[in-house]
């Protein structure tokens, strides 16, 4: 996609989608990471908005995880106390 392509398709996205894609610009070509940022300045964005949604993004998915791991320890807890209540 061309430097033109990109900034249009920047400009259809939100702001959170853009601090996002901020978040991961090491993984954009050189053409994608200039419309990136020249959109973000075009917004007036903060650039220190990048790393805390980075950083949410990060403890939202730890938390996530750490909750499906508490809901199984739960559960053989529970399957265990049952099974020597029924023996």
């Amino acid at each position: 996609m061309d430097i033109q392509g990109l900034a249009a398709l920047y400009q259809s996205k939100t702001d959170g989608e853009l601090l996002h894609l901020a978040a991961q610009i090491e993984g954009l070509t050189s053409d994608a990471r200039f419309a990136l940022t020249s959109e973000i300045t075009r917004r007036r964005l903060d650039a220190s908005s990048v790393g805390d949604l980075d950083n949410r993004n990060k403890l939202a998915e730890t938390e996530k995880h750490s909750q499906r791991d508490n809901k199984g320890q739960i559960r053989t807890l529970l399957a265990s106390k049952v099974d020597s209540d029924w023996h």
